[in-house]
């Protein structure tokens, strides 16, 4: 043990530490939907935006009723808003698979530092390691 409170010290990282760290924060409460915002949000708020744009173009052209310049509106506005949507949520996941592989890497690293340094401490009180 006074080998593992030694490499500790030495390396700064105490793979103990970290494996609570990790558990801990596998059963913290899950963020809720609404804590997290709702993801159609984007899509309705273009479908009201393309609406009110369908019905002054269907308004002023009179090529096609209001109502109907409206519905092709919010069409158009829901479609678009959902592809932002998607758009974000693809560029989140890749943004946190990033940060997983950066923080796999630093673990690795640092889980090294540390064995580096216990091995160091049993073999200068007489252990053999392989």
């Amino acid at each position: 043990m006074q080998c593992y409170s030694w490499a500790a010290d030495q390396s700064g990282y105490d793979p103990n530490l970290a494996a609570l760290s990790v558990y801990l924060d596998s059963v913290a409460p899950a963020v809720s939907a609404d804590d997290a915002g709702d993801t159609r949000r984007p899509a309705i708020r273009s479908a009201a935006r393309g609406a009110l744009a369908g019905t002054i173009v269907g308004a002023i052209s009179g090529d096609v009723g209001v109502g109907e310049g409206a519905a092709y509106g919010a069409g158009i506005g829901a479609a678009g808003g959902g592809l932002r949507n998607r758009r974000q949520t693809q560029q989140a996941e890749a943004a946190a698979a990033t940060q997983a592989d950066n923080l796999a890497e630093q673990t690795r690293l640092n889980l090294s530092s540390f064995g580096k340094a216990y091995k160091t401490c049993l073999e200068g009180r007489g252990y053999a390691i392989s």
